[in-house]
């Protein structure tokens, strides 16, 4: 049984008094040199923050509703925070709770505010405490209040994240899921002595580990039991976060990932809690904290010294002491730059203010031996251009890397993997992957923060081609000996996004090709950079937010340009040779791939751009035609089908199908589970056999009007209807062309030379109606479908094109000779027989002379032998019946076989006849 801890002798009230005593001197020194160097409008949200939460006032800022937990514990306004609340709401009198049972148990400012690593304009970040038996209803209103005071600062101009947190829950590794702003569960304990190092307390309980003597961190649970145990220390006293006396070695690794995330946006930052990371972990499990440094002062009797207990001075005073111990002097200088830059100080300029952060900075400054050319050369870094960018960027991306790979090495020397948070590691390595990772065609950013300004006012572009291969080369400088290409690339639209994405070029840089190509309007690269800057804002040339990488990756926006940077010695309009697809994802990412065939590469940047996407897409494919008239027209038509296509997959669902014509082709384009597929269908005739074709399945499709001139085909299909028979037909002169679209809009076509049209009603009817009945009686229609299970409708066609009037049913009239084909499957291998009223003819057994006999058969019964064309009236079969797998389409095609076989042997036939005017 372990030991109880010992409290030291003469440790009691007095001693704890004397120790929250001298916490809150150092915190009330603190906070004046936070609100010193804060603007006017930072100043009035922290101070008028606590009160925001200690009441509910409908005029105050963050007001939601009257029964929002409030009150801060231990918390009375003074007399300036009521002259503040005021201004908002007159006769505001500020009496409230504030007991320190109240449902806000602190609220804590923490970062680099208040110390030498503060900036102008940093983000303020604020842990606010809840009381554990607060009701979830509860902690919801008060996240609704949290996000409403937030909105109150950035109304000011601020940039404020406040942090709902829960002690009891904290301490129990249960915190904030990982996002932008939040680490979630990687690194907590380096988290909570990053808290410990610089937090502030605003308003509240002030933190129990502050209590702790420095002699006893590594039982601190023990100890502080103890107190509890000796009434030396009430609950309601302090807030418990934990102690640091048992941090998991697998925490230095996920820190490190995530501080590789923030490098992202802040690499100065992150690298210096990367390097301090990797110095806490040369020392493990003995880690000298920083914090405890602070804290040891605190237990000492001597006058506090806020210079030296400076956070971030302290955090460079621990990696300066590792790096020299390792003899690393260039990681140590990077470290003292990355340092400058925080500090957000320019000392080569001369300041009349008497600023301690300045002061400080020039004293560190003068001790690591800086001249006025370092400094000059640090407070211009953000006029630095694309060179010194680089250098800079390679520098912070090496050591990055480095420290993430000596703190992966770390956990793995311990064993570290089993604690690791595997979905939020998951998160991170898509962003670190998405963001870091270099591969062909990715447009990759060099300037993560470090300087504000890359633009050129010249930029020179070479074209090289050898034979098939081509290169483009982007210059600073006029190119010639001694002069190196910044950038190459496979194509010019490639080598321009990096160039936008990047900045270096704004609307005053002038792009120079080279070759010179002859004069014709705005030049092509010029229109390529304008047409970038145009649909791929800045905004969209940056890292995904961190709840974008939980999704699989996809494409956001998309632009196709057509054979951009083609040899302006091509004369005419020579065939489309080549495009450029770039897209944006919502992992941030930039890509940009060149395909060679126009045709197949064009629709496979359609089916690209609208698979998964296409039901939520709201702009669809951009597509830039530039170098010719033909690649301009392609173009405009392939953006109108992209947006056609993906409204109709919208509104119809994963079944659709759409049809359109380029470069004289018919093309399909379907979607099957969510992604996209292309079909080059051919031509008309080809057509008709694709959309005769049944999978059982009804596929909603449309037709590009300009796929087909002069054919009714696209406005039949868009009556299509599911689970309908639509009978459509045209009366001409040559005769009647049939078209059928079936319950599943699969389709058949006939051409009938010799019908008379009441005759073809008649017999139509005849046997779509006696299919129908038969399907009822099989269950395989509804009954009450059944009388809109069947639709005519009479084509008619003048100048402005076709017309569709819809008919009734029409009467079958009595006393027509009755011709059934039963049959056992499709028909096709001539296992049927023919039935004329009550004769039969099998197939099987009068083979050849089957259609002879039959059509004599007919003419024998007919007066006076008249010779007019014979129609089946009905086909029999259990798969018909049930409308199984045999289409309706597949047994009009045996109809329309049969029949024609039957009016050749009669003398009829003219031949196979396509419908006039039909295209078909």
């Amino acid at each position: 049984m372990a030991e109880p801890a010992v409290v030291p002798e003469g440790f009691g009230r007095r001693e704890l008094s004397r120790i929250r005593t001298r916490y809150l001197e150092l915190r009330d020194r603190r906070l004046e040199r936070i609100k010193s160097g804060l603007q006017r409008d930072q100043r009035l949200f922290l101070e008028l923050l606590p009160l925001l939460f200690h009441v509910n006032h409908p005029l105050l800022p963050g007001f939601v509703d009257s029964a929002t937990p409030a009150g801060v514990a231990d918390y009375r306004p003074g007399r300036h925070e009521l002259l503040l609340a005021r201004r908002h709401a007159r006769g505001f009198s500020g009496r409230a709770g504030g007991g320190r049972s109240a449902a806000i148990r602190a609220l804590y400012l923490m970062g680099s505010l208040g110390s030498l690593g503060q900036e102008p304009g940093s983000d303020l970040d604020i842990w606010l405490c809840y009381a554990q038996g607060l009701e979830p209803p509860g902690v919801a209103a008060l996240r609704r209040k949290i996000a409403a005071v937030e909105a109150w600062g950035s109304s000011l101009g601020l940039q404020v994240h406040i942090f709902p947190v829960q002690p009891e829950n904290f301490r129990d590794g249960r915190t904030l899921p990982l996002s932008d702003e939040s680490s979630g569960r990687l690194g907590r304990h380096l988290l909570l002595e990053e808290f410990y190092r610089s937090g502030v307390l605003l308003a509240g309980l002030p933190p129990l580990w502050w209590l702790v003597p420095p002699e006893h961190e590594n039982d601190y649970a023990a100890y502080t039991q103890r107190l509890r145990e000796l009434r030396l220390l009430p609950d309601d006293l302090c807030v418990d976060f934990g102690g640091l006396d048992v941090v998991p070695p697998h925490e230095f690794y996920s820190a490190a990932q995530w501080q590789l995330h923030k490098s992202i946006a802040s690499p100065y930052k992150a690298l210096l809690k990367l390097m301090l990371s990797e110095a806490y972990a040369a020392d493990y499990p003995a880690v000298a904290w920083i914090s405890q440094r602070t804290k040891q002062m605190l237990f000492g009797t001597d006058e506090i010294d806020v210079d030296a207990l400076d956070p971030y001075r302290l955090i460079l005073e621990r990696i300066t002491d590792y790096l020299r111990g390792r003899g690393e002097v260039r990681r140590l200088e990077l470290a003292r730059r990355a340092f400058y830059v925080k500090a957000g100080q320019q000392l080569s300029r001369q300041s009349s203010g008497n600023d301690w952060r300045r002061q400080g900075l020039e004293a560190l400054v003068e001790e690591w031996g800086w001249d006025d050319t370092t400094l000059r050369e640090m407070d211009a870094r953000g006029t630095w251009k694309l060179a010194r960018v680089q250098r800079e960027r390679n520098a912070l991306v090496a050591e990055l890397s480095r420290g993430l790979r000596l703190l992966s090495e770390f956990a793995r020397t311990h064993a570290a993997s089993p604690g690791l948070d595997a979905r939020e590691l998951s998160l991170l390595g898509r962003k670190l992957y998405a963001t870091l990772e270099r591969r062909p065609g990715k447009i990759d950013r060099v300037n993560p923060g470090i300087s504000q300004d890359l633009t050129e006012p010249d930029l020179w572009l070479v074209h090289q081609q050898d034979g098939d291969t081509e290169r483009w080369l982007l210059y600073l400088a006029p190119p010639g000996p001694g002069v190196v290409p910044v950038k190459h690339a496979g194509g010019l639209v490639e080598l321009l996004a990096w160039v936008h994405v990047n900045g270096l070029a704004d609307r005053g840089s002038r792009l120079r090709l080279l070759p010179t190509p002859p004069p014709r309007g705005t030049p092509e690269h010029q229109q390529v950079l304008e047409t970038l800057q145009r649909l791929l804002p800045a905004a969209e040339a940056t890292p995904g937010a961190m709840e974008a990488f939980a999704r699989p990756v996809q494409v956001q926006t998309a632009l196709c340009f057509l054979d951009v940077g083609r040899d302006p010695g091509d004369l005419g309009d020579p065939p489309l040779r080549h495009l450029d697809h770039l897209s944006v994802t919502n992992w941030g990412e930039i890509l940009v791939q060149r395909r060679v065939g126009a045709i197949p590469a064009l629709l496979d940047c359609l089916c690209a751009d609208l698979g998964a996407g296409a039901a939520t897409a709201s702009t669809g494919l951009e597509v830039r035609g530039l170098a010719t008239s033909q690649a301009a027209s392609l173009a405009a038509l392939t953006a109108e089908v992209a947006r056609a296509a993906t409204a109709w997959r919208r509104a119809q669902g994963p079944d659709a199908r759409y049809l359109f014509r380029l470069e004289g082709r018919l093309y399909l384009m379907s979607w099957t589970d969510e992604a996209c597929h292309w079909l080059d269908v051919g031509d008309a005739g080809q057509l008709a056999e694709l959309l005769g074709e049944s999978d059982g399945r009804f596929h909603p499709t449309r037709m590009d009007p300009r796929a087909l001139p002069g054919s009714p085909l696209p406005l039949l299909l868009e009556y299509n209807r599911r689970d309908v028979i639509q009978v459509f037909y045209w009366v001409h002169a040559q005769g009647i062309d049939l078209w059928v679209l079936d319950d599943t809009g699969s389709l058949f076509q006939q051409h009938l030379p010799h019908a008379w049209e009441a005759h073809f009603l008649s017999h139509q009817h005849r046997f779509f109606d006696g299919l129908l009945v038969r399907r009822l009686l099989h269950g395989a229609v509804p009954a009450e479908g059944f009388g809109q299970a069947l639709q005519y409708h009479r084509l008619s066609r003048n100048e402005h094109g076709w017309r569709v009037r819809e008919l009734p049913l029409p009467d079958v009239r009595p006393g027509h000779l009755e011709l059934l084909v039963v049959t056992g499957s499709s028909g096709t291998h001539g296992d049927f027989r023919l039935i004329c009223d009550e004769r039969e003819f099998d197939a099987a057994l009068l083979g050849d002379t089957l259609y002879a006999t039959v059509a004599a058969e007919v003419l024998a019964r007919r007066r006076g032998r008249e010779r007019y064309p014979i129609y089946i009236t009905g086909v029999q079969s259990a798969e018909a019946d049930r409308a199984s797998s045999w289409s309706v389409s597949a047994m009009l095609r045996l109809k329309s076989r049969l029949e024609r076989r039957l009016n050749a042997a009669m003398g009829l036939v003219d031949g196979p006849a396509r419908p006039a005017g039909s295209g078909l």
